[in-house]
């Protein structure tokens, strides 16, 4: 198969809505304007275009980039990077949770083929290994690490990068709050 700029990300079961988007929404440490915060470095870093196809203007939204291995025999989700991406590109990478809320499966396959430069047969294959990757990952309960990216967006120090917890592992209140306002102002966004 060829390489593909654009994927689809299918995220496990275990993980469903533990990202670091949700931990900003909902996590009494976070605040959603934290989020906004990484979203406008996000545009000073990347400017204002796709990531993956370059469309420009628009609206574009943060998509988390994971690694999945296997760390001391424990299934690790690792969030290694985020970036802008246009509607469309956003779309295909969860194409599946689109697909089951009823969206337009050709435009997002159309998108997809045009990004790649590839045929719809191109398409159904890499839908069908994408599937099967899913498939077998959730045949584990992951744990997620955001320390990589808590590191970067808000400049949290721990020991180690693979904690090997069950759980998201968020840092405490008094380490968010004191580190936030450093790094904020280190990255120039306070």
């Amino acid at each position: 198969m060829q390489n593909l700029l654009l994927t689809i990300e299918l995220i496990p079961e275990s993980t469903f809505f533990k990202s670091l988007h949700n931990f900003y929404k909902y996590h009494s440490n976070g605040s959603i304007e934290d989020w906004q915060r990484i979203k406008k470095k996000l545009r000073v870093l990347e400017g204002d275009q796709c990531w993956i196809c370059g469309a420009e203007g628009g609206r574009l939204e943060a998509h988390e980039f994971y690694e999945f291995e296997f760390y001391e025999g424990k299934p690790l989700q690792n969030l290694m990077g985020i970036h802008h991406l246009c509607k469309k590109c956003h779309m295909v990478k969860h194409f599946e949770f689109w697909m089951s809320k009823g969206y337009d499966k050709k435009e997002l396959v159309e998108h997809f083929c045009k990004v790649n430069k590839c045929s719809e047969e191109i398409f159904d294959k890499h839908k069908i290994e994408a599937v099967a990757a899913w498939r077998e990952k959730n045949k584990f309960k992951w744990s997620v690490n955001l320390m990589e990216l808590l590191r970067w967006s808000c400049g949290f120090e721990f020991e180690g990068r693979k904690d090997g917890s069950t759980e998201i592992r968020f840092p405490t209140e008094e380490e968010f709050e004191e580190t936030r306002k450093i790094r904020l102002n280190q990255l120039g966004l306070n």
